[in-house]
C-alpha cells in the first residue's frame, strides 16, 4: 500500500516526463513544419520555373507564327537570347535553327529557381493538299492492282476498277462527281472542299529571267558538270546541263534550257534545281542517280523520271505541266504537277498533287501510292505556317 507521501513524490517525476515528452513532441513537429515550409518554398518556385519556361515556349512559336504588323515576328525570326518578365519571375529565349526545323530553348526563373525547356517547331504546309495520298484537280483513274494507301480526293471522277483498291483511307470527290469501278474503296462524305491546288511560280520565274538576262555570272551555252560544289551559291547558265558525278554544297542551279540528271549523278542535300525546261532524270537497270533529302526540282516544262529510279529520301518535284513517273520506279516526297502520270510496277511514298493542265491523272498497272507526309522544308511557292512539333526536354 502506498502512502499519501509516496504518492505525491512518485507524481512529481512523472508530470516532469510528461512534460519534456510534450515538449520534446511539440519541438519535433515544430522543426518539422518549418523545415517542410523551407523546402516547399524552392520546390514551388521550382514548379513555377518550369511553367514560366513553358510559357516562354509558346510566346516563341506564337512569335513565329504571327506576322510583324500583327505584333509577332515573323518564321524568320530568330535569337540568341530575349528575356521577359512573366506570372512573377521571367524566362530567356534563345530560337535557333535545327535540321529538322526550328531550336527553341527556353530558360524559366523564379526566385532562386531556373528551369530550362527544349521544343522543336517545324515549317509545315498550310494548304489541306497535304492530307492526301493523292489530290487531284482533275479525273484521277486506277489501273487494274495498282493500289492506294491513304486518301483520296478529287475534284472530278475517280474510276477504281476490279483489281484495284484504295485502303487506310477514303476516296471523296466534289459535287457532280462519282466514284465508280468494281474495286475495293470507300466513299468518304466531303465536309469542306479543299482550295485548288496552286504553286506560285515568282521566285521560280525570277531565278530563270536572272539566266535569260545572260549578264556576266551567266555560263553561256550547254554544259556539262562532272562533279560541282555549290557552297551555298547560285549557278546560272543560259543553256541546258548535264549533271553528274557528285553534285554539293547547297544551293542552286538555274537554267533555260533542260536539265539531265546521269544514272550516276549524286545530289546533294538542300539543292534547288530549275529550269525553264524540262528535268530528265535518268536511271538503268546497274545505276540510278542519288538526291539527297530535301532536293527541290522545279521545271517549268516537264518532269520526265525514266525506268529504273530508286531514291529513298524525301525529295520535291514540282512541274507546271506534267510529271511522267516511268515504270519500275521507287519515289519518295512531294510530287506537284499540272498532271501527274504514275507508270507500271511503281512505288510511290509520299503525296501527289494533280492540277488541272490535263484531263486526266492516272495510277498504272501493278503501281502503289502510300501518303507519307512530306518531311522537307516547304519549297519556295507553296503556302506555310510554323507548327509545334514535339517536346526535346521538360
Amino acid at each position: 500500500m502506498i502512502k499519501g507521501g509516496n504518492r505525491k513524490g512518485f507524481m512529481i517525476p512523472m508530470f516532469f516526463i510528461l512534460v519534456i515528452a510534450l515538449a520534446v513532441m511539440v519541438g519535433s513537429i515544430t522543426y518539422l513544419t518549418v523545415t517542410g515550409i523551407r523546402t516547399l518554398g524552392p520546390r514551388v518556385s521550382e514548379q513555377k520555373a518550369l511553367y514560366i519556361a513553358e510559357a516562354g515556349v509558346n510566346k516563341a512559336v506564337w512569335y513565329l507564327t504571327t506576322p510583324v504588323g500583327e505584333g509577332g515576328r515573323g518564321s524568320d525570326w530568330r535569337t540568341a537570347l530575349t528575356t521577359e518578365a512573366f506570372g512573377g519571375g521571367s524566362y530567356t529565349l534563345a530560337v535557333e535553327d535545327h535540321a529538322q526545323g526550328i531550336k527553341i530553348t527556353s530558360t524559366g526563373r523564379h526566385r532562386e529557381a531556373a528551369r530550362t525547356v527544349q521544343a522543336l517547331a517545324g515549317e509545315d504546309f498550310a494548304d489541306d493538299f497535304i492530307r492526301y495520298a493523292i489530290f487531284s484537280d482533275v479525273d484521277f483513274t486506277m489501273d487494274t492492282l495498282s493500289e492506294i494507301s491513304g486518301d483520296v480526293f478529287a475534284d472530278g471522277d475517280v474510276a477504281v476498277p476490279a483489281g484495284a483498291r484504295v485502303v487506310d483511307g477514303v476516296v471523296v470527290v466534289t459535287e457532280g462527281h462519282a466514284v465508280t469501278g468494281d474495286g475495293e474503296y470507300t466513299v468518304g462524305e466531303l465536309i469542306t472542299t479543299p482550295g485548288p491546288p496552286s504553286l506560285d511560280t515568282t521566285y521560280y520565274d525570277g531565278q530563270i529571267a536572272v539566266a535569260e538576262a545572260a549578264g556576266p555570272s551567266v555560263m553561256q551555252g550547254y554544259q556539262t558538270y562532272n562533279g560541282l560544289e555549290l557552297n551555298g551559291l547560285t549557278l546560272y547558265v543560259d543553256g541546258g546541263i548535264t549533271l553528274d558525278g557528285d553534285i554539293t554544297g547547297a544551293g542552286e542551279i538555274v537554267a533555260t534550257g533542260a536539265v539531265n540528271i546521269s544514272p550516276t549523278a549524286n545530289i546533294g542535300e538542300k539543292i534547288k534545281i530549275i529550269t525553264a525546261g524540262d528535268v530528265n532524270i535518268k536511271a538503268t537497270k546497274s545505276d540510278s542517280p542519288a538526291l539527297g533529302r530535301g532536293v527541290v526540282l522545279y521545271a517549268a516544262g516537264n518532269i520526265n523520271i525514266m525506268a529504273s529510279f530508286t531514291n529513298p529520301e524525301p525529295i520535291a518535284m514540282l512541274s507546271s505541266q506534267t510529271i511522267n513517273i516511268g515504270n519500275k520506279n521507287q519515289v519518295n516526297g512531294l510530287i506537284f504537277g499540272g498532271n501527274v502520270n504514275i507508270g507500271n510496277n511503281t512505288t510511290v511514298q509520299g503525296v501527289s498533287i494533280c492540277g488541272n493542265t490535263g484531263t486526266v491523272s492516272y495510277l498504272a498497272d501493278s503501281s502503289t501510292v502510300t501518303y507519307n507526309k512530306y518531311q522537307g522544308a516547304v519549297p519556295p511557292g507553296f503556302k506555310s505556317r510554323i507548327a509545334f512539333e514535339k517536346w526535346l526536354s521538360r
